[in-house]
């Protein structure tokens, strides 16, 4: 279920009108049934103008494909922003950014969890990069149309207002593995982000790519029926999501 979609050039028509809150709280309403609260559209019209930015002026097409609070089948929890195109080789591939306005993080002794302030108070929760490759093999492992199309799928995280300190908690070493699979970029790292969505969708051509993934049928892929038989065999394989 997507709350809104369109081309890259329909998404920055929509920012550049100051419409896209409108835009996407309407679709909210046909979607749920409901209206989101105020501070669910000042997060968007706010993070969705640092993505405008990486779009506008990057090497991003206008023919790319643009998914905003995608539903992620079968669950509550949904993808801030998803972009679909092609690239330089003409595979067909998708990104999954999960943006986040924060400002600063604590590192806790686990793997993939972190500490932050979020909801008026300090709460632990995923580290960005792990909820962002988490939505992604997610789909990889159970969109058929994903899979028959040999689609591939990408994650980062995009922390638009964080300036990063010298020991970076979100860079401690025991997260390093999994920011490898989706990386973290920061506040001054505009280019660096530009630079990795246009590697993977700088060919445009996404709507395609976007049709295959609203409409393919929620079925696990032979590698994740093979890694839970795993897990079953006591090996730590299993990717949860996000929480």
């Amino acid at each position: 279920m997507t709350v809104y979609k369109g081309l890259a050039r329909d998404f920055k028509d929509d920012v550049a009108r100051n419409v896209i809150d409108e835009k996407i709280a309407n679709c909210f309403l046909r979607q749920f049934g409901y209206y989101p609260g105020s501070s669910e559209r000042n997060s968007w019209t706010y993070s969705l103008r640092f993505m405008d930015t990486i779009i506008r002026i990057g090497s991003i097409p206008d023919d790319c494909g643009v998914l905003i609070e995608f539903n992620i089948p079968n669950t509550n929890k949904r993808i801030d922003f998803l972009i679909t195109g092609k690239d330089e080789n003409g595979g067909s591939n998708f990104v999954v950014v999960e943006l986040k306005q924060w400002q600063e993080a604590r590192a806790t002794p686990y793997k993939d969890v972190v500490i932050t302030f979020v909801g008026h108070g300090e709460r632990t929760v995923a580290h960005p990069s792990y909820q962002a490759y988490s939505y992604n093999t997610f789909l990889v492992d159970m969109n058929t149309s994903i899979q028959q199309n040999r689609i591939g799928g990408h994650a980062c995280a995009y922390l638009h207002n964080y300036q990063p300190k010298r020991n970076e908690p979100l860079l401690e070493q025991h997260y390093m593995e999994t920011v490898r699979k989706a990386p973290i970029f920061f506040k001054h790292d505009v280019r660096k982000l530009q630079d990795y969505i246009a590697s993977k969708v700088g060919r445009g051509n996404g709507t395609e790519v976007l049709r295959h993934i609203e409409n393919g049928e929620v079925r696990p892929s032979k590698e994740l029926i093979d890694c839970v038989v795993g897990l079953l065999k006591g090996n730590d394989e299993f990717i949860l999501l996000d929480d």
